[in-house]
């Protein structure tokens, strides 16, 4: 008996010691399991009210898009923007929602949406969506061929803006063919488009001349010179044509199925909104027009054909004209916006014309002829073609006329 206590003796201790390790154990992993625990309900309210801020980031959009809140889309780039429908501003507290809206520039948008919520360890977190909502300018080159251009004879595309002239944005471009004529031609750059469809440096031509040099120079070619890009297609956003067809089907309903035609020898030598239609069948520019500054800017939908006949002025600035000379001339292009639903256009000799022509179903030529034309804007036409001595001028301000058509870029989490 007293030998077989003897061999007992170590085992009271070492229980105890057993039992202190696999209670340290428990706690040990009890404790892993709050900690887990509270991750795991963190990371569920940090996973929801990210949720939550993506869809007020989309609602904030919409109000964007739809122009739904107070303050004037037009106002001055750079301000910030609370959106209706926010709690406040910052979010911090459970369930408190702050949506703004930066302006960038004309045609971007800074779109911020910040979503705060209450976890089940009653802490509060806040999830950060932004995006960038952006719209493309309607009038994008100097002038855009979506099949072919070919501009015989000298021609020039420069770009002007704010009473600066010789702004570098002279730019032409096409999903086609683009043949400059003459050694005098000089225009700021050339874009060719389609190129994964169409990828032939000889689509850009101009005998005797230097302008296609840099195209063909590529991939060593500098910007502006010498783009290459997607096809533009009509009816995309990009080319769209829907928005026309829409304007002048509404006009239809309301006339009748009859537009009227406007002819500025006999319906007034200057345009206001109420003496030019909306929509018209046709469009004649016969004598000098000019638009009123107290109207514009004015936008006028064409069924049929536009045409501008030999030596005439349309909405150059009175007294000093549409003169590149003259550091006081500054045409407005954006004033005169006309958008055509497929009809011929038809530009004569010796004319001026400062507008924005959106035509990119029809057919841009002469009227019959079309020698030392000026067109103080852009031109965006299904095909371009002149006998010579057209002179294209760019409006910077046009970059800021957009399509009313945005997409979304640069969505972030934080």
């Amino acid at each position: 008996m007293r030998q077989q206590l003897s061999s007992d003796r170590g085992s009271i201790p070492a229980v105890l010691l057993t039992s202190i390790i696999v209670a340290g154990l428990v706690i040990v992993l009890v404790a892993a399991v709050l900690v887990n625990q509270r991750a795991s309900r963190f990371d569920r309210s940090y996973t929801t009210v990210l949720q939550e801020s993506d869809e007020y980031a989309q609602q904030a959009a919409h109000h964007l898009i739809r122009g739904t809140w107070d303050p004037d889309r037009d106002d001055p780039v750079g301000q910030t923007y609370q959106i209706t429908g926010a709690t406040t501003c910052p979010a911090t507290a459970d369930g408190d929602v702050c949506m703004t809206a930066t302006k960038v520039s004309a045609l971007r948008w800074e779109v911020e949406s910040t979503a705060a919520a209450r976890t089940e360890a009653d802490d509060v977190v806040t999830r950060t969506v932004s995006l960038a909502l952006v719209d493309n300018p309607r009038f994008f080159l100097a002038a855009f061929a979506d099949t072919s251009m070919q501009l015989r004879g000298s021609n020039a595309a420069a770009s002007f803006g704010d009473g600066v002239w010789d702004t570098g944005n002279g730019i032409v471009g096409s999903n086609g063919d683009i043949r400059l004529n003459g050694s005098s031609t000089e225009v700021d750059g050339v874009q060719l488009h389609n190129w994964d469809n169409y990828p032939d440096l000889n689509r850009c031509e101009h005998p005797g001349g230097s302008n296609c040099d840099d195209v063909k120079a590529m991939p060593d070619a500098i910007s502006p010179s010498a783009r290459f890009g997607p096809r533009l297609v009509v009816g995309s956003t990009r080319l769209a044509t829907d928005f026309v067809d829409e304007k002048i089907a509404e006009c239809e309903a309301d006339a009748g199925g009859i537009l009227p035609s406007y002819t500025s020898s006999t319906d007034g030598s200057i345009i206001t909104a109420s003496t030019m239609p909306e929509c018209v069948e046709n469009l004649t520019f016969d004598t000098d027009i000019t638009v009123d500054p107290l109207s514009g800017p004015i936008e006028v939908y064409v069924r049929g054909q536009l045409s501008i006949a030999n030596g005439v002025r349309v909405n150059c600035p009175p007294v000093v004209g549409c003169d590149v000379d003259n550091p006081l001339s500054n045409p407005d292009s954006t004033r005169l916006q006309i958008f055509s639903q497929g009809g011929d256009v038809t530009i004569g000799n010796h004319t001026q014309i400062v507008a924005g022509i959106y035509a990119p179903r029809s057919e841009c030529s002469g009227n019959p002829s079309n020698a030392q034309g000026q067109i103080f804007g852009s031109m965006i036409c299904d095909t371009i073609g002149n006998n010579g001595g057209w002179e294209f001028h760019y409006d910077d301000k046009l970059e800021e006329v957009g399509s009313g058509v945005y997409v979304t870029e640069d969505y972030r989490e934080e």
